[in-house]
């Protein structure tokens, strides 16, 4: 979601003006008192990738190169509050947070240049964790309340904020392997996804639609116009239009569902199926089946024409708000924000940007060969 500013944003964005950015070094939920002195680098923001915020903060702090895993910027403890933001003529600074980020990667090129540091959200940090004994889950648990407790048993001070509302409980279960991936999976069954913010927080939430209110505009032909340049492409090769779920426990052998796109260009239809499967044990009701298989189909990466233009920097945004296209030569309306990349360069007036259309039709079925 868009992070909140205020009336004077967008004008001094629109302007060109300098941007402003921070990181503060913080180890396990406590800053650490450093702030370093950032020059360079860019954060990639994708709602295509699981670890959603990624990219490479470089500064010129070149004495907190580690040497050792105490190191204060050690990828064992140390994650990155980067904040980016705009000082106005007056003098004051606003900024809005682009991410917390695990540094992942330290590292100077040369002796005389800047230190250099690969980052990435909690998610990847989860990615990289596994359940240290079988992970036991009772029976009757409110689903986020389970993601909550695996989340924490990883990362205790992060705050978990459900905005999915799904009655959805669990069944008796034992999870192993890769932490992340249970999380992903619960998330799922919940009818949704789980996204860390800006802020750090692990978002249960919606997959986006499009439905909710813009909070942008990419624009070619206004006074104040932001966009720079527009790529369009049409790629097919990782649309599906269909997704069959079914509940794995075998109490419920045989229950299951099919939810396709029924309009539009991509519907499915004879000489154009692409089939993909989802299974939960926890999905044990038609409702339950139906909303995760709608949010398997939303993350289909190629509704329709996308289009990547590049604009002014905006790092209040977040992945997967809705925005208003009006570019020259291309349809005009809301889009969803798929994908962009914020600079830490003080100087750069660049920001990559991709853009997606909704869904324009979903529907379920219990046998996709009588369509």
């Amino acid at each position: 979601m868009a992070w909140p500013v205020s009336a004077r944003w967008d004008a001094h964005r629109r302007a060109g003006g300098r941007i402003t950015v921070r990181a503060d070094v913080w180890h396990e939920g406590t800053f650490t008192g450093r702030s370093l002195s950032v020059v360079g680098g860019s954060i990639r923001v994708s709602e295509s990738s699981q670890v959603r915020r990624a990219g490479t903060v470089v500064c010129s702090d070149a004495d907190l190169m580690p040497t050792d895993a105490a190191g204060v910027l050690s990828p064992t403890q140390a994650d990155l509050h980067v904040w980016v933001g705009h000082t106005y003529l007056q003098g004051d600074t606003e900024a809005v947070p682009v991410g917390v980020l695990r540094v992942e990667k330290p590292r100077r090129a040369s002796l005389f240049g800047p230190l250099e540091l690969e980052v990435h959200d909690y998610a990847g940090v989860l990615s990289q964790s596994r359940f240290p004994a079988p992970w036991v889950v009772a029976a009757g648990v409110p689903v986020r309340d389970e993601i909550a407790r695996i989340v924490q048993s990883v990362l205790p001070w992060v705050e978990v904020i459900d905005l999915i509302g799904s009655p959805l409980t669990t069944g008796a279960d034992v999870r192993d392997g890769v932490v992340w991936d249970t999380v992903w999976d619960l998330a799922t069954a919940m009818g949704g996804e789980a996204v860390f913010d800006q802020s750090g927080r692990l978002l249960l939430r919606p997959v986006p639609d499009g439905s909710s209110a813009s909070v942008w505009t990419c624009d070619t032909d206004t006074p104040t116009a932001n966009v720079l340049d527009a790529g369009v492409a049409l790629d097919l090769r990782g649309v599906y239009n269909a997704v069959r779920v079914r509940c794995s426990d075998p109490t419920y052998a045989g229950l299951g569902v099919a939810v396709y796109q029924s309009e539009g260009p991509l519907r499915w239809r004879p000489g154009f199926h692409r089939l993909r499967g989802f299974a939960s044990p926890i999905l044990r009701t038609l409702d339950a089946l139906t909303a995760a298989g709608r949010t398997v189909l939303a993350r289909s990466q190629a509704y329709a024409v996308e289009v990547s233009p590049t604009t002014l920097p905006d790092p209040r945004l977040d992945a997967g708000d809705t925005v208003t296209l009006a570019i020259r030569g291309v349809p005009t309306g809301p889009r969803i924000l798929a994908g962009f990349e914020v600079p830490l360069d003080p100087n750069s007036q660049r920001m990559p940007v991709t853009l997606r259309s909704p869904l324009s039709g979903v529907a379920v079925s219990t046998d996709l060969q009588e369509e």
